[in-house]
């Protein structure tokens, strides 16, 4: 399946120089689904995020689980798949998937993995799509982005209703 990168030129300069971790937020819905949002879409993602405040004046992600459900919703789902949050560490330099505590009283285990790594580019970080293992399932950049490290891993659980 073909997935359309950040950077394409029919997608809103923003989403296009800075908009990897929204971008990443799509995929993880595309991949859940099996479908691919259109660069309308994901325009209109942004645009809500924009909107709603899930993304600040700045363009940073201030809330990345409803933009994920969103993403979901664009893509037909009917509201059965939402996503909730936990959160991904390096410890001793291992990898190792620490949950809020109100998650792992939910039980929650993730399915679903962004990736913040350091780059040699004009931005400091970018994000991408990984699995739980942290092996590369896709880059939201054409070309793919280098990493020069990981900074830490965003994991969510795309729950059934």
């Amino acid at each position: 399946m073909e997935h359309i990168k950040q950077n394409d030129e029919g997608l809103l300069p923003e989403i296009q120089s800075i908009g990897c971790f929204v971008r990443s937020c799509g995929l993880a819905a595309e991949y859940k689904l099996g479908k691919s949002l259109c660069k309308e879409q994901i325009n209109e993602l942004w645009k809500w995020g924009k909107a709603t405040g899930k993304i600040n004046a700045d363009n940073n992600v201030v809330e990345s689980a409803p933009i994920m459900t969103r993403a979901l919703r664009i893509l037909g789902d009917d509201d059965h798949y939402f996503a909730e949050i936990g959160v991904g560490q390096v410890n001793n330099g291992v990898y190792a998937v620490k949950l809020y505590p109100w998650a792992e009283k939910k039980g929650l285990v993730p399915d679903t993995f962004i990736q913040k790594i350091k780059q040699g580019g004009p931005n400091k970080y970018h994000y991408r799509l990984i699995d739980g293992s942290f092996n590369l399932i896709e880059d939201p950049h054409r070309p793919v982005i280098s990493s020069l490290g990981m900074v830490y891993t965003i994991c969510y659980k795309l729950c059934r209703r």
